[in-house]
């Protein structure tokens, strides 16, 4: 199989774009195809395609690509909506047949943030209620005490309004709200806030596009494609000053990586997940050594099957 790029790599591609995240048994048949179609005298069973030819493929695409800021990423499935399409509207996502811990592929931009993604689709008020989604995410719910990287689905809701006082999170919202202050900058750095009905709609439309998931429990957490996508802002705003300084954790790191395989930890509890073999940040489940003092995982209600 060749690795020179060529139009089988180009037709490849376009299922990326018209698919938000693929795997290697959805993409599998459509790798079959394509080679089928570019020489019909050599058809390709889809049994044929191997991890080893969809990774060579995929390094392909990305040495084309990275001139472009545009990467195709991996990562592992971390919670439960994330093994199958329960709690995921999205059809074209690989979640929906996802059952086996297959590594996940997403086509992303390597530069950007939730404004540079998410700004053709909603307005810089709904993108200024998205950053405070993430916020309760990775800041106010993720405590010393659970941590916790998801947030209530009455909870993301009741985020509708802007808070009272713009000034503690102004430089913050205006990473998303494309520097005008969440969207609502006018006289003063007012923060215009959205309507529940309108919060509702982009909660919905962020699960549909497959940037976010929610949990039969009502949770809604980054998806992998959110994760691969966002990577490295997540780190960049949530982590303050961390650094390692006489065997110990200086500063805050909200945002925590497997150690083994470098990709973003958002549920602790998740050795029967058998992520990568790779265990969680510092160790899934045990005690967790920060400044702030010891940290418990308990990120079961998250990931949990039950119904409220």
């Amino acid at each position: 199989m060749t690795h020179d790029y060529n139009n089988t790599h180009r037709a490849f591609l376009q299922a990326f774009l018209s698919h938000s995240t693929l795997t290697l048994s959805t993409a599998r048949p459509i790798l079959a195809a394509i080679l089928t179609a570019h020489d019909a005298d050599r058809p390709v069973p889809t049994n044929d395609i191997t991890n080893e030819d969809l990774l060579a493929y995929i390094h392909t695409l990305n040495s084309a690509l990275s001139p472009f800021d545009l990467e195709i990423r991996s990562t592992r499935p971390q919670t439960r909506q994330s093994f199958s399409s329960n709690g995921n509207s999205n059809g074209d996502s690989a979640a929906t047949s996802n059952n086996n811990n297959e590594r996940i592929y997403a086509l992303v931009n390597a530069s950007g943030d939730p404004a540079a993604q998410l700004a053709t689709t909603y307005s810089p008020e709904e993108l200024a209620f998205v950053k405070r989604v993430l916020d309760a995410m990775f800041e106010t719910n993720n405590t010393a005490r659970a941590e916790q990287c998801g947030v209530r689905g009455i909870q993301a809701v009741q985020l509708h309004k802007a808070p009272r006082s713009a000034t503690a999170v102004a430089g913050r919202e205006s990473t998303v709200g494309g520097g005008g202050g969440g969207g609502g900058g006018g006289a003063g750095g007012a923060v215009q806030g959205i309507t529940m009905a309108q919060a509702e709609r982009v909660l919905a439309g962020l699960v549909e596009e497959g940037w976010f998931e929610r949990s039969k429990s009502g949770f809604y957490t980054l998806s992998p494609r959110g994760l691969m996508e966002l990577r490295g802002w997540l780190v960049d705003t949530y982590n303050e000053g961390v650094e390692e300084g006489d065997g110990e954790d200086v500063g805050v790191e909200r945002v925590k990586s497997c150690h083994a395989c470098k990709e973003i930890i958002i549920v602790s509890n998740w050795e029967g997940y058998g992520h990568v073999g790779e265990k969680a940040a510092k160790g899934a489940g045990n005690a967790r050594r920060t400044t702030g003092g010891s940290r418990r995982t308990t990120n079961q209600a998250v990931d949990s099957d039950e119904e409220d």
